[in-house]
């Protein structure tokens, strides 16, 4: 990933980049992990009607990703989530 950015939320250190995710699709996806770990990644949309780019936004995501179950400390699984309206939703988890 090129240009990481570091993020701290409720506590826990997170990295995020703006990059190519080629595993799982060929579109740009905003990519979020918890520093220390190699598993458990978050997957945003970035170009969703209503997502800024930006630290206050994936601050967001991170929050609801961890209330719907994602939990990188114990390998919870890759999850992508979708933006509408201001409102965060799962759209595939793995």
């Amino acid at each position: 990933m090129k240009n990481i950015r570091n993020i701290v939320v409720e506590g826990k250190d997170y990295y995020w980049s703006l990059d190519k995710n080629e595993i799982y699709t060929l579109d740009r996806n905003i990519i979020i992990g918890l520093k220390g770990t190699t598993y458990s990644r978050l997957y945003i949309d970035p170009y969703a009607h209503d997502f800024s780019i930006g630290p206050k936004s994936v601050s967001k995501a991170i929050i609801s990703a961890r209330k719907i179950g994602w939990n990188p400390e114990s390998n919870s699984g890759d999850v992508h989530l979708k933006s509408d309206d201001g409102e965060c939703f799962v759209q595939q988890s793995i």
